[in-house]
């Protein structure tokens, strides 16, 4: 929902607490203030998020996350105000400029998880949107955060991701969590997921190997 003002702050924390959040009405340049606000919100979240994992600790990386936070703020608002022009969109949603290591890619996830329910939100209202070639260009560039709502690369692009046993780890979660097992298949990540569920993969994950199954004989016959 569109409105005069609010802070980046208050986008995050609806977002993150609600599932619900507020824009401002009008294009306005987020202040100096409003992003260090974000950025302790940002890794607040990621900390408590790292406690999980059975790894060391993936660093938080506050360029990428505060990025994403804008990216988002911006996507949300361009879903909403439909008089943006395409050079407006263009500008606004850049790709990320950094460079995209473990860090980044954990601490801009923070919020780029959130893009799928925009795009298809974004499809139902007018799937010819310009607005979704940019939400496909963004899960190139964040694969990670793309699982469940876009069309993942290829095995080698992914090479970042694999190579570290914590990020592999999470992307092989999320994988299974949003049943993206055509990806899992696609991508021969199939004995990741055996190394993953230990001595019984079939019995810990059935739906999972009944799948990769079933997809099997469907492509030989």
């Amino acid at each position: 929902m569109p409105q005069k003002t609010n802070s980046l702050h208050s986008f995050l924390s609806g977002l993150f607490s609600e599932g619900e959040v507020i824009v401002a009405y009008r294009l306005e340049s987020f202040s100096e203030v409003e992003e260090i606000e974000a950025q302790h919100l940002l890794e607040e979240i990621h900390t408590e998020e790292q406690l999980n994992t059975p790894h060391a600790p993936i660093p938080f990386d506050a360029t990428a996350a505060i990025w994403s936070a804008k990216f988002l703020y911006r996507a949300v608002q361009a879903a909403l105000l439909r008089a943006l022009d395409e050079d407006t969109i263009k500008k606004e949603l850049k790709l990320y400029p950094g460079t995209i290591t473990a860090a980044s890619i954990c601490s801009a996830d923070l919020c780029l998880r959130y893009m799928g329910d925009l795009s298809k939100l974004t499809k139902g209202l007018a799937p010819g949107d310009i607005l979704l070639a940019y939400f496909n260009k963004l899960a190139f560039q964040w694969p990670y955060s793309a699982i469940g709502w876009a069309t993942l690369p290829n095995k080698e692009q992914l090479f970042d991701i694999l190579k570290h046993e914590g990020l592999r780890l999470l992307f092989l979660e999320r994988l299974l969590d949003k049943k993206a097992y055509s990806e899992i298949k696609k991508l021969q990540l199939t004995p990741w997921i055996h190394t993953l569920t230990g001595l019984y993969p079939k019995e810990l994950l059935p739906e999972v190997f009944n799948h990769l199954e079933n997809e099997n004989e469907y492509s030989e016959n």
